[in-house]
Parts: C-alpha cells; structure tokens; sequence
C-alpha cells in the first residue's frame, strides 16, 4: 500500500484531552486523527490473484477516505483469510493495527503490531515496515498501554533504533508515558526536551506548552529544581529552573521558557478590618505589609480587601480580590471564614492561611494535634516515664488533650496526669501545689497553651524546687506549644523559661532574617509567631514550596537564655 501510514505530527497523535495529570485511561474521551507513517509498500498488485487484488484496491480506498471506518479491520480481515502473500498479510495487519490506534484501542493496536512483528523475516538492517510497526506499537504503548513497559522499550537503544522513531518524538513519548505513571517530575522535563525540537506555531507546541503549565504548576519548586539539575544545559533546563524558582527567565530566553515562569503572581490579602475579628488582624497588617516589601517588591502586586468578621464578608473580600487579578489570597482569619472563601474560590486561586490548614486551604503551620504528639514523643525520647498534662478548658485545650491521647495509645492514657483549668487562670499555684508529690525526676509536664500562661507554670514549679530539666533523666522536663512565642518574650523572661522545650506555630530562621530585621526596625520589637506565620504565607505565596504539611520544630531556651530550633 503506497502512503497507506503517512507521517504525521506527534501532537496530532497525543493530542486528546484524556491524557491528564495522572491519567490512566485506555481510550481517550477525544481522539486524535492518525496520519501515518510515510513508506512504499512492497505489496505488486499484478502478482495477486483477482480476489485479493480486488479486496486490496478495496482496502486502499476505504483507508484514504475513512480510515476510522470498521471497514478497515473487516477488509483486513476478509484478505487476511485468503492466506496472502506475506508482504500482503503484513500490510492487512498494519492496516488493523493503525485503525485500532485511530480509534482509542490502544492495547489491541500494540499487540496487533506485535503479532505483525513476529511473522518478519529477521534482518540486520530494519525494512520500512518493520519501522512503521515498532513506531505505532511505541506510540500505543505510550497513550494507552502499560507505561512502564513503554518507558522500558523506550529506553532500549536496540528498539529505538529499528524503530526509525526520531528523538524529538521519543523524548515526546517518554512525557506522556511518564505522565501516566504518575511521575510528573519526569514528564515536564521530557515535555521540555520535547518542546525544543518543536515549531512555535505547530499543534504539537500548543499541546506540549499546555502540559508543561498544567503539570509544572503544580509540583513543587524543589522537585522542578532537582529534575532541571540532571539536564544538560539548553532551553529545557532553563525551562524547569523558572519552574523550580531556581532562575527567572530574561529576555534572551526563548518566548516558551519564558511562559515556564507562569503568569505573574498577584498576592490579594484578605485581613477583618471591621467587625469583631478585627482586632486579631491587628498584629498582622504590620506584618503584611512588611512582609509585602521585603519578599514582594515591585514584582508581585500586593492587593488588599477587608474580610470583615462573617463567611459571608470574607467571600466578598475574595471575590473582589479575583476580580482585581489576584492569583493568590493570604487569609482570612477564622475556620468558618477560611471554609467559605475555599469554597467559593475553587481552583481560582490559591488560599494560603497563615496558621494551620483548613479545608483545602494550605497552612503554614504545623497543626496543634502535630505540635501538641511531638511533644510526646520529645519528652519519651529525653526519658520522660510519667506525662502530666496541664490543659485550658476549651477548644484548643481539648484538641491538645486528644492528640496526646491517641500518641501515647489506649494501653498508657489511665498514666497520664491530666489537670485542666478555665482559661483565664493566671495562679497555678492551688493547680500544681497538689500534684507536687506525685511529680518526680523522670516527669515531664506538658502545657497546650498561652507563653503567658506558661510562664504562670514555670514560675510555680520553680518555687516547688522543680525548675525546668533540658532531659527527664535529670529532673523533671517542662513541655509546651507556647502560642504567641516571640523573641521579645524569651529574652524578657529567660531565666524562666530556661531548658523549656516548645513547639511553636512558627520559629525563626535563615530565610526570616531580613523580614525579622525590617519588622523591629518599623515596629521596635522583634516579630511574634503571628507575624512570622504571616511572612511565611507570604514567602509561600511569592515562591510555592512543598505542599507537605509543614514539619513540627522544637525550640530549646538554653540555660544561657539562647533559643535554638531543632527538628
């Protein structure tokens, strides 16, 4: 069959919207239309018999004018059963295998090639049908087939080269079989080797242009980063480097590397400015603000709108921000507020919180019940034998209680001491001056609560003669989530809070340096955990990390006042 498989663009046969983040799908909702592989057949129509030849002309015919038609695999067929010559049966089962490929069977296409394969005449150099059938079966295996047996035989120099596949086309079969076996890292930087060989005006660079923004945009930076380091250095690398954060694009870069980097981030912040939520934003808008100039600069639009105090304020804060371009929200403050404007953004834009997750919304915080069971596990590892529990009645309190209880299991709960008391407690003296008896070397007293009312207990076991241990194997260890922690609180108050181990909402680092300077220098006080939780969204919003929950850090007060973080 002269032209029966002509060439056609890679994008044209991938090119079905099926093949999403993740997919697995043997036959795409949308198929592409199959062109072909250009070659001459080997079939001499005068040496056939006149039932064959007619059954062949047939054949021919039916594939130029409608090749997805169930006439292909039944002519197919019908010469198939004749015995044919075997140039003859060859093209038959070429032609089944294409028709199968054309209309989404791609299991059946690949096996259909491979029978075809088997019936060749082996030879040193591969002939144009050989070529033509290894190419469908790798195309087959890479939309619609097992994809790890793809990614195998597409990494087999032996098959690749009697396949004649060309590398572009090779590193775009590699990215939607990575794609489909979930190894996203993998497929945008094959989908970038591809888009290097690729017209800027082609269907196949409109396709791959698309993966990369769909896939690349929602890895982390990191991953993106890792996988640009194994490139070699060209437009792909520098492609999965914007993605990763590692270097922006300039000028000179290609107009699709430069796509990579994304749309421009627009940061909208959502903070109550009335209504009775608005005093806790209060220590916040400082922090935004300073966050905004420090991280943001002119690069990335800071936009603001008042949240107000109800779900239904907050969602009209968001929509007002979206309508003004925002591309991520910081806040707002409250579950319930966080809950609806989740709700109503979607997969508009990100919802960062500058405190725990809730509900789809991503927290830059590590949640209480993780905080309050590493604490736990703190105290065990420092050989802490028995756990007092000093807890507030109420919400926070409860949840701390119930993370404790599930960390040290069913078998070890009736050990704990628990004591709890109304949250406006300032003297803890009539609390712990009772259990002062059972509290012995070896103890660790936990508190889910306030640094103020942490304090309050450290002070009392202090006047005890139980002054905080670093380890239980020493004396009795003291434990906390110490909300509101700040710098400005533990030097304050470091004789205090010496050898306390905390797992704070947030903590001070590398990367907090500079907003940490520029807020005491605006504010005259080093920032608390609530303005660095709101620096943190915004460092997240500004430059996407891992969308892992963030991991609980322990703070130590050295003996000689010193605060240092560990994890």
């Amino acid at each position: 069959m002269v032209n029966l498989l002509r060439r056609a663009a890679l994008a044209a046969l991938l090119f079905a919207p099926g093949l999403t983040q993740g997919c697995k799908r043997t036959t795409p909702p949308t198929m592409p239309s199959f062109l072909g592989d250009a070659r001459t057949s080997e079939v001499d129509p005068d040496a056939l018999d006149p039932a064959l030849a007619d059954a062949w002309s047939r054949l021919q015919t039916v594939w130029a004018d409608a090749p997805a038609s169930e006439a292909v695999p039944t002519l197919a067929d019908e010469i198939l059963a004749q015995d044919p010559p075997l140039a003859l049966a060859l093209e038959a089962m070429h032609a089944k295998a294409g028709h199968a490929y054309l209309v989404g069977q791609d299991p059946r296409a690949a096996q259909v090639a491979v029978d075809a394969l088997g019936q060749l005449v082996p030879a040193e150099e591969p002939t144009s049908m050989e070529q033509s059938l290894r190419m469908l079966r790798l195309r087959a295996l890479a939309r619609g087939g097992d994809p790890q047996v793809a990614l195998s035989e597409l990494d087999d120099a032996s098959t690749l080269w009697r396949s004649g596949l060309p590398l572009p086309e090779v590193a775009g079969l590699r990215a939607v079989a990575y794609e489909r076996d979930a190894q996203f890292a993998r497929a945008v930087a094959a989908f970038a080797q591809w888009r290097e060989s690729l017209a800027d005006d082609s269907a196949a660079a409109a396709y791959v242009d698309t993966r990369i923004a769909a896939l690349g945009g929602s890895m982390p930076a990191q991953a993106m980063a890792e996988e640009a380091a194994t490139l070699e250095p060209g437009p792909a690398r520098r492609c999965l480097e914007a993605l990763g954060r590692v270097a922006e694009p300039d000028e000179e870069d290609l107009a699709w590397v430069r796509a990579c980097a994304g749309p421009p981030v627009r940061v909208g912040v959502l903070l109550p400015r009335t209504g009775r939520l608005s005093a806790l934003a209060d220590v916040q808008l400082a922090a935004a603000s300073i966050s905004a100039a420090t991280l943001a600069g002119q690069s990335a639009p800071v936009l603001w709108r008042d949240a107000g105090s109800s779900p239904k304020m907050a969602v009209a804060g968001a929509q007002a921000l979206l309508e003004d371009g925002a591309t991520v929200l910081i806040g707002p403050v409250g579950s319930a507020n966080v809950r609806a404007v989740q709700d109503a953004v979607g997969a508009r834009a990100r919802v960062i919180v500058p405190g725990e997750s809730v509900a789809g919304a991503q927290g830059v915080a590590p949640s209480l019940e993780a905080r309050a069971a590493g604490l736990v596990r703190l105290a065990r590892e420092r050989g802490a034998t028995q756990l007092m529990i000093l807890a507030p009645q109420n919400g926070y309190g409860k949840r701390a209680l119930a993370a404790i209880k599930t960390e040290v299991g069913p078998k070890a709960v009736d050990d704990l001491v628990i004591q709890t008391y109304p949250p406006e407690t300032t003297s803890f003296s009539p609390l712990i001056t009772p259990l002062f008896g059972g509290l012995r070397p070896g103890g660790a007293v936990i508190v889910p609560d306030h640094v103020s009312r942490l304090e309050a207990v450290v002070r009392q076991l202090i006047r005890l003669d139980r002054a905080p241990s670093e380890s239980a194997k020493a004396g009795v260890m003291v434990l906390s989530t110490a909300e509101g922690a700040s710098a400005e609180a533990m030097v304050d108050a470091r004789k205090v809070f010496a050898n306390v181990w905390m797992a704070p909402a947030a903590w001070r680092s590398d990367a907090s340096r500079t907003f940490e300077q520029a807020f005491f220098d605006a504010e005259g006080r080093p920032a608390a955990d609530q303005e660095l939780l709101v620096f943190r969204a915004f460092r997240h919003a500004l430059s996407p990390a891992d969308a892992a929950p963030p991991a609980v850090v322990f703070a130590h007060v050295g003996a000689d006042g010193v605060v240092r973080t560990a994890r």
